[in-house]
């Protein structure tokens, strides 16, 4: 470390715990599969909890990989917490191994453009 440098503190690892639902059942009917958000410092209110923005990544449907791009998600961060339909019991680590998760699997959300 340089010498001018300051000291801080900061998250290295984020980890959101698994649930108690295995993948396979998670997988078993027709899902998307999100990669990457486009828009997500514009496109949300931290007072509401609305948002909506650009999402890209593949639907899983019928044995088949569709991919998508600059689909739109909208809706609302606290609706869409009480619309978790199951966590899986496995946790996947993110391309830097910086972030940990298990599969989520949301009902009813909106989805224009796909």
């Amino acid at each position: 470390r340089d010498s001018a440098d300051t000291l801080g503190t900061g998250g290295t690892n984020k980890i959101i715990m698994p649930g108690a639902t295995s993948d396979s059942d998670l997988t078993s009917t027709p899902y998307l599969e999100i990669f990457a958000f486009q828009g997500l410092h514009s496109g949300a209110d931290a007072i509401s909890g609305d948002f909506s923005f650009a999402a890209s990544g593949v639907l899983h449907k019928n044995g088949e990989e569709i991919p998508f791009k600059g689909v739109t998600l909208s809706g609302n961060f606290n609706k869409l917490l009480n619309s978790i339909a199951g966590i899986g019991a496995n946790l996947h680590p993110s391309n830097s191994r910086g972030f940990f998760a298990p599969l989520i699997r949301f009902e009813g959300q909106s989805i224009a453009g796909l």
